[in-house]
């Protein structure tokens, strides 16, 4: 599922697994954070982000940014650059987020 420009974009199972036919990888976020990262001590904060989180939706029209879920809480959180890994919660659960959507709601404008 995508725009009609194709720069928003909901991620599969394809994007994941990396046999998706997309010119961002799942991890393109994760790896500009960890060229930017200044020492180690930052680039294992990014790894340990990357590994709570799963990347649900991805934009490039414009700023980068995107959804992801938090594992252990199931929240949604939205990143933007250039700290990609500083979030904000916009919804508490998936379900939630689809149903903003689906209702118009304020989350829903990150998709649009």
């Amino acid at each position: 599922m995508h725009n009609a420009d194709q720069t928003r974009w909901f991620l599969s199972a394809a994007d994941h697994d990396g046999t998706a036919d997309s010119a961002f990888a799942w991890h393109a976020l994760r790896d500009i954070s960890l060229e930017a990262a200044l020492d180690e001590a930052g680039r294992q904060a990014v790894l340990d982000f990357w590994q709570r989180h799963t990347l649900i939706y991805m934009s490039v029209a414009g700023e980068y940014e995107f959804l992801a879920i938090e594992g252990d809480s199931g929240r949604i959180v939205h990143g933007i650059e250039p700290e990609f890994e500083d979030t904000r919660e916009v919804a508490p659960s998936l379900a939630a987020l689809f149903e903003d959507m689906m209702a118009g709601r304020a989350a829903a404008a990150l998709l649009a």
